[in-house]
């Protein structure tokens, strides 16, 4: 990717000191900027290198067109001073405001969990433990800001992030406002409206003073997002989600039992009959799971105005528990004496001997050939050094996905006089599998969305072409835009996996310890899309000439691809099917880019990105087994 600031490009590079994957020209006094982490009103945010302590931070960076803007200058100030006031452990903490070269910045502790919008979007609706435990670290943290008089204004899934160790922290305090401010003037009307659209109450809407109950109303709404992954109020524009907000409330029939009360009187119309602070919208929740289940129900369906039909259940139920302990009572007194009826229980399907039925037919498999250097426009056949070689191929009938076939064989692993995170170099045994001949094309892609299987990408543009995802010019092109998490989502969609880093090195170079797919032979502009020869992705399968010795396409070049493994030093001591599973900040990616220049297109080349970071140069394959 090529970052625009300030009129400068910045391109993604990986350091010598073992593979950091990020922008590498712009430094912000001892700050050395590595990626774009995000955009929003104010400004752009990127991960950076602290020189000085050697340590991640999150950087805000304000818009250049605003920083002329004495008013917009002086709350952005205002957002440091404010947060930097805040010492909580569910609040992302501040730790500078500078100044470099006439950019002004906030520096943050760096949040590698990613967010909570993240996390809805690539796991869907939260149960009901994990949501709670969410929200009882969010209302610790807004309790803490809430009582030094901090109101935050502007909550939202992507203003909930989550660290290392997966607790939920608030950031983005720029919206804030103090309760006793010694303005006169209000944010809203010296600016425009203050939030996001889907999470701001009423009286926000209105124009009326900002007080607490805010953001208990955006943290319910939140809430309700939590268990369904839905914003709860939803529009085509801004004026008809701000219709919504003065609505009768309509929530979601499938809320846990007795939370509804609880979430609707947070979300009341008017601050005065909203709950009174967010540690009461807590301590109310947890009242509600610690009743008993009937008594959860009856209180919910009583506020729904459907007294008659609990009563009856209820009446019911004490019914059934009158007449067991009848039956039981004379069971003792008058004796046994009636046969036992043992009750039948359904055959355990998975026990039983006969073969399972099968609803689709294994798609066939194929043996193809083809020649590792490419054929002549004119009719004479390859040159007799040209080595002619033989792949099994099937079709993936879910996507229609090529894939080849690679055996259980020990190959070798890393390559030295490299990068240091590609040592050391090891012979690994990989059992056999199949892998995608073709990055995941756009069309494919689309099949995982329209089963509502995958999400819409982040952007629908790639680095030239703004609409890339849409037009049916690029359908064949690679899919981008696209989080680890998205990945792999599709690939489990297909009855598949992301690739190990082993598997994948293995399709790319074979059991001959060779540099590139192709062999050993320098790169050129026939055998990969690289150094920004097409300045962008190109359709898959362009370059033949580039083939791996199992018959996988664009291993160099084109687009990045996600693998499984968390990214660290080699571990080594596992030989056998080798994958890293002990977490880190971030994914290992392979392959290299359309951008990458020709010194980093080994296939041993590692280098990584945080999970939850989309990029329009970042694709992948899938892989199964056999």
């Amino acid at each position: 990717m090529f970052l625009q600031y300030n009129n400068i490009n910045l391109h993604r590079y990986k350091t010598s000191s073992g593979g950091m994957y990020g922008v590498g020209i712009l430094e912000l006094g001892k700050f050395e900027i590595l990626e774009e982490l995000g955009r929003g009103s104010y400004g752009i945010v990127y991960i950076a290198r602290d020189k000085a302590l050697n340590r991640l931070v999150a950087i805000k960076v304000l818009h250049t067109n605003l920083v002329n803007d004495p008013s917009f200058l002086s709350r952005f100030k205002q957002e440091a001073q404010i947060a930097a006031r805040l010492n909580h452990p569910n609040l992302v903490p501040v730790y500078d405001f500078d100044e470099a070269d006439g950019n002004y910045f906030i520096v943050m502790g760096y949040m590698g969990g990613g967010s909570l919008k993240d996390l809805l979007n690539q796991q869907g609706p939260l149960n009901k433990e994990r949501t709670l435990k969410i929200l009882e670290q969010i209302s610790e943290g807004l309790a803490y800001a809430h009582q030094h008089e901090v109101i935050h204004r502007d909550l939202k899934p992507a203003n909930i992030l989550f660290d290392e160790t997966g607790k939920a922290r608030i950031c983005d305090m720029g919206l804030a406002k103090l309760l006793h401010s010694d303005s006169t003037t209000s944010m809203s009307a010296s600016s425009g409206l203050v939030g996001t659209p889907a999470y701001i109450a009423p009286e926000v809407w209105e124009d009326s003073p900002a007080t607490a109950a805010v953001d208990i109303y955006s943290t319910a709404c939140i809430l309700v997002e939590m268990l369904t992954a839905t914003p709860l109020f939803q529009g085509d524009s801004t004026p008809g989600i701000m219709l919504k907000h003065f609505q009768p409330l309509n929530l979601p029939k499938n809320l846990p039992a007795g939370w509804k009360p609880v979430i609707e009187k947070a979300l009341a119309k008017t601050p005065g009959e909203r709950t009174k602070s967010i540690r009461e919208l807590m301590t109310s929740l947890r009242e509600v799971e610690n009743r008993p289940i009937w008594e959860k129900v009856f209180h919910d369906e009583v506020t729904n105005k459907k007294r008659s039909a609990v009563l009856l259940v209820v009446g019911g139920l004490v019914l059934v528990i009158l007449l067991a302990i009848v039956v039981l009572v004379r069971g003792v007194l008058i004796g046994p004496g009636l046969p036992i009826v043992e009750p039948q229980v359904a055959l355990d399907q998975s026990t039983a001997t006969s073969p399972p039925i099968l609803t689709q037919t294994q798609p066939p498999i194929e043996t193809i050939s083809y020649t590792s250097t490419p054929e002549p426009s004119a009719t004479p056949a390859p040159s007799d050094t040209a080595e002619v070689k033989l792949v099994v191929t099937k079709v993936r009938p879910k996507d229609e996905m090529v894939m080849v076939f690679v055996p259980n064989s020990t190959f070798t692993m890393g390559q030295e006089n490299s990068e240091p995170d590609e040592s050391p170099v090891r012979q690994v045994y990989q059992d056999a599998f199949w892998i995608d001949r073709f990055e995941v094309t756009i069309t494919q892609y689309k099949l995982c969305v329209a089963a509502e299987a995958c999400s819409l990408p982040s952007s629908l543009a790639s680095y030239t072409h703004e609409n890339y995802y849409e037009s049916p010019t690029f359908a064949d092109y690679p899919m981008v835009n696209v989080s680890w998490a998205e990945a792999q989502q599709y690939c489990q969609w297909v009855g598949g996996d992301l690739p190990t880093e082993a598997q994948w090195e293995k399709a790319a170079r074979g059991t001959d310890g060779r540099s590139y797919p192709w062999g050993n032979d320098a790169p050129n502009s026939s055998l990969a899309n690289y150094g920004s020869n097409e300045g962008d992705t190109v359709k898959v399968g362009l370059y033949p000439s580039g083939v791996s010795p199992y018959g996988a396409m664009d291993m160099i070049g084109n687009v990045y691809e996600w693998v499984r493994d968390w990214y660290g030093p080699y571990e080594t001591n596992i030989k056998n099917n080798p994958i890293r599973n002990e977490p880190s900040n971030f994914k290992v990616l392979r392959g290299c880019s359309w951008f990458s220049v020709e010194g980093s297109l080994r296939v041993s080349n590692r280098t990584y990105l945080n999970q939850a970071t989309r990029d329009n140069d970042v694709g992948f394959r899938c892989v199964q087994k056999p």
